[in-house]
């Protein structure tokens, strides 16, 4: 996965704690970055198929879990610390 974003971005949010921020962008991928070292985080990156829309918002519930809303009408969770998607 690339490690920036080529398409339009559609909503940033910082996590709770400070330490990281969600990026995500029309085309469904959603990157995050380590503020500190501002570098991406490959491995808790997203792509979103294609069926679920682009993403036009982000909501961090804590420091773990992001919700994700999407451009088709769908809330996607995720828990950044064990890869559980519902």
């Amino acid at each position: 996965m690339s490690t920036k974003h080529n398409n339009v971005v559609t909503s940033l949010k910082i996590q709770p704690s400070g330490n990281l921020v969600a990026a995500a962008d029309e085309t469904g991928r959603l990157l995050f970055f380590d503020l500190p070292s501002a570098d991406v985080i490959p491995s808790q990156s997203r792509q979103l198929l294609r069926e679920q829309g682009g993403i036009s918002e982000l909501c961090w519930l804590d420091d773990d879990i992001i919700a994700v809303g999407t451009t088709r009408g769908k809330v996607i969770v995720f828990s950044c610390r064990n890869n559980v998607v519902s």
